[in-house]
């Protein structure tokens, strides 16, 4: 999403047939904070196309275009390499397995819609919606923590905190 700083958002599907619900659960977000959504730019893959997919961007005010495979976005694939980087150091860092793939997806897009960015002087998030995220829900993505055990003993060399990690 542009206007200013390149704002992410991400949600894990099931299936690429989920891609217009992701659609529509996007538009209706940025709707009720005003922001008009009015193009849908694709590579043309089937999740995006199709009598379906026709019906919705008619309902949401919406026209969807497709680039050529060949010419790429290249801000949009520098936002794409940055998640994956991001998705990769996070859990190689936390020696998260993969099934812990979505959390740290969306702690690392939680992260990039709030980075200050020098040319815009604001967050991709403030630059969209006027407020600053609500991060209450993002907790470290698999952090060392100590679970309070009280079978453990109570003496100094024996104390009740187990390490453990953090999964949200």
């Amino acid at each position: 999403v542009r206007r200013g700083p390149d704002y992410p958002w991400a949600r894990a599907l099931r299936t690429k047939d989920d891609a217009l619900l992701a659609i529509n659960e996007l538009h209706n977000e940025l709707a009720a904070h005003g922001v008009e959504w009015r193009v849908v730019v694709s590579d043309g893959g089937g999740e995006f196309d199709g009598a379906d997919a026709d019906d919705l961007y008619r309902r949401l005010g919406m026209v969807h275009r497709v680039r050529p495979s060949e010419s790429h976005d290249e801000r949009a694939e520098r936002l794409v390499r940055a998640i994956k980087n991001g998705i990769r150091a996070a859990m190689l860092r936390a020696e998260a397995p993969p099934s812990t793939w979505t959390d740290a997806l969306l702690c690392v897009v939680a992260g990039l819609q709030s980075v200050v960015h020098d040319a815009h002087d604001v967050s991709a998030h403030r630059a969209l919606f006027r407020a600053d995220p609500d991060l209450s829900a993002i907790a470290p993505f698999y952090s060392v923590v100590y679970a309070y055990d009280t079978t453990r003993s109570n003496a100094s060399f024996h104390p009740r905190g187990i390490p453990a990690r953090y999964m949200s």
